[in-house]
């Protein structure tokens, strides 16, 4: 086996900017810090909810147009 092939993994402190949460990964990442925009307490794919824009477009086209249900 070949040996001293392995990366060097490093303890870093990763700060969300989006809710300001702090958790500490392991990563081959040189600085001892890592600023994200968003992370898993804060991402709506993690936490269930979702802005719809396409839902409020879809209100107004009906408005525009006084399209409803009976409409049809």
């Amino acid at each position: 086996m070949a040996q001293n092939i392995h990366i060097e993994k490093n303890s870093i402190e990763v700060t969300c900017g989006g809710c300001g949460n702090k958790f500490t990964i392991e990563s081959t990442f040189k600085d001892n810090k890592m600023h994200i925009e968003k992370c898993y307490k804060c991402h709506p794919a993690y936490t269930g909810i979702r802005k719809s824009f396409a839902a409020r477009r879809v209100d107004k086209f009906n408005e525009k147009y006084k399209l409803n249900s009976k409409n049809k």
